[in-house]
């Protein structure tokens, strides 16, 4: 896979996760950006691990 298509591949799962846990933030009755940011930490943290 090339490099563009990887990194269309991270965005959107980025984008899929931040969905997620938002809704579940919201479920929780916690504001949803917490779980957008919660999303993208993970996002950041887990490109330093590999």
């Amino acid at each position: 896979m090339s490099d563009g298509w990887t990194l269309l591949k991270d965005i959107a799962l980025v984008f899929a996760g931040a969905v997620l846990l938002g809704a579940i933030f919201e479920r929780l009755r916690q504001a949803a950006v917490v779980g957008y940011m919660l999303a993208g930490a993970f996002w950041v943290l887990g490109s330093f691990a590999s």
